[in-house]
């Protein structure tokens, strides 16, 4: 599949699984360093989709918005309440919507990327889901039908 930015983080274990979706992949560690290897993508190319994917715990589940929070502070102390994500509104097979939001590392990387897709003037669809390993799959059909 082309035209697709993935970034996901160092503890997914399921790198080599998601290059049958896009193998233009940003792994995310050190989040403030390498958050700066998805802006120069966004710069140098038009994505149809940016898609975010973590481990899921017990389902896999679309992400519906990042909010400006991480943990117990803000992530950008002048930026915007939330960003909302793209996603099926009534999920796709196994994989849920979420009715809540999540405030840690994940959430961090749907608030920052929806920043800078915002600041890229990009018509990119972002979207973010935890999934578990046999809905990948899943998540590739969806992303192939849309």
């Amino acid at each position: 599949m082309n035209n697709i930015l993935i970034y996901t983080f160092r503890t997914f274990p399921w790198i080599e699984d998601i290059k049958s979706i896009s193998k233009d992949i940003v792994v995310l560690d050190t989040l403030k360093i390498d958050i700066i290897e998805v802006e120069k993508k966004l710069k140098q190319n038009k994505y149809v989709f940016v898609l975010g994917i973590a481990k899921g715990r017990h389902s896999s589940v679309f992400e519906t918005k990042g909010v400006n929070q991480f943990n117990k502070g803000k992530i950008l102390t002048d930026g915007k309440e939330e960003y909302p994500l793209y996603f099926p509104k009534q999920g796709f097979e196994n994989i849920k919507v979420n009715k809540g939001y999540t405030t840690s590392f994940c959430n961090w990387g749907m608030y920052r990327v929806s920043k800078l897709i915002e600041e890229s003037s990009h018509e990119s669809k972002h979207m973010f889901v935890h999934i578990k390993e046999e809905d990948i799959p899943v998540l590739s059909r969806y992303i192939t039908s849309e």
